[in-house]
């Protein structure tokens, strides 16, 4: 058995689902011991670490604009008419992307390990498609796993499907990154916070600038529908990795609703085929 073990995330157990989705997730699924089993724990273990960091920024946020609604309602309690602020917010959007992006490079490196290849790097860029001088780059990592296992295979479908939101997050945290680059090609971002339009007070809102008729959108609800792209994404990969590990008569079930345990709550166990 290998020596490597998990250590729980500082202020977080088992019941984090980042934590049960994805360290104790791949605890459920080992069945038996593999000479790289460390290493491959080891790339779980550094995915784990970057979502955390996006889920904290993301708390960040969230905790501030809260507290932002809160101050303005009490200054009006105190009949002082002042629009809320969100301190921090652009930092800790920020944060956000540089983490899902180190996450995304962690996944591409996690997908190597599992499948034993070395097909692409383990960067986020492998996991994407782009145009590039006018002409369409499929994502190396899809280009891969069609070629390697066929375009029906789970692991194609995934990436197939993760393909657009990952070039998501690659551009907006590129935007954020060259902010004051009238160049770049993934345009810069734009953050507002709490602004008063028409009478309203609306919530803090972002967008890329590469797209002049993109509207912005709500800061908490992008962070939100990211991060549970990233735990899913990353789930997936882990079940499809293991799942490539088993031999012919076992497979990975969904674990009933009633039967999850909530101070550990991970979603799928092995199986016999067919039971």
């Amino acid at each position: 058995m290998s020596p490597f073990t998990f250590q729980q995330v500082a202020n977080y157990g088992t019941s984090e689902p980042i934590v049960a989705r994805l360290t104790s997730q791949a605890s459920a699924l080992r069945f038996s011991a593999t000479d790289d089993e460390e290493e491959v724990f080891g790339e779980i273990w550094r995915c784990q670490q970057a979502l955390m960091e996006c889920h904290q920024a993301r708390l960040r946020v969230q905790a501030s604009v809260t507290a932002g609604q809160e101050k303005a309602i009490a200054d009006r309690g105190k009949g002082i008419n002042a629009i809320p602020y969100a301190i921090g917010l652009e930092t800790d959007a920020q944060a956000f992307l540089l983490s899902a992006k180190q996450y995304l490079h962690s996944v591409a490196g996690l997908i190597l390990r599992l499948f034993k290849t070395t097909a692409f790097k383990p960067d986020a860029g492998s996991l994407w498609t782009k145009i590039e001088g006018g002409k369409t780059k499929v994502a190396q990592a899809v280009v891969w796993a069609e070629s390697t296992l066929g375009k029906d295979a789970g692991i194609t479908n995934l990436l197939t499907f993760a393909d657009a939101h990952v070039g998501e997050v690659i551009k907006w945290r590129n935007a954020a990154e060259h902010s004051n680059d009238p160049n770049s090609k993934s345009g810069n971002l734009e953050i507002k916070n709490f602004t008063i339009e028409h009478g309203r007070v609306l919530a803090p809102r972002w967008r890329r600038t590469i797209v002049v008729t993109e509207a912005f959108v709500d800061v908490e609800e992008k962070l939100v529908g990211w991060e549970n792209f990233l735990l899913d994404f990353g789930e997936r990969v882990i079940l499809e990795g293991y799942q490539s590990r088993l031999p012919p008569m076992m497979t990975i079930a969904l674990i009933p609703q009633a039967e999850i345990d909530p101070a550990n709550p991970y979603r799928y166990r092995l199986a016999l085929r067919g039971k």
